[in-house]
């Protein structure tokens, strides 16, 4: 999925994709600012076909996620997205 576009609702460009990590989607949203977000992959859909891989979170969600420096919090990733264990 490397290199893959990021599209959300409406096919609206969000990113690109530049690595997956846990069961996380990394995307580096941005066009001079570049910030890296997770997405979980049960919401990060790939169509190999188009190279595109469409998401199903709002982007205010996604722009609210916890950054991704070097590697993914997985903890903080899942709890932002209601998926952590309780």
């Amino acid at each position: 999925m490397d290199g893959y576009r990021v599209v959300g609702a409406r096919d609206r460009g969000v990113g690109r994709v530049v690595g997956v990590e846990d069961d996380f989607v990394i995307v580096e949203l941005g066009r001079f600012r570049r910030v890296r977000r997770p997405v979980p992959l049960a919401f990060a859909h790939p169509d190999d076909s188009a190279k595109v891989v469409r998401i199903t979170v709002p982007r205010h969600d996604l722009d609210r996620a916890p950054r991704v420096r070097t590697v993914v919090d997985a903890a903080a990733a899942a709890a932002h997205y209601g998926l952590a264990a309780r």
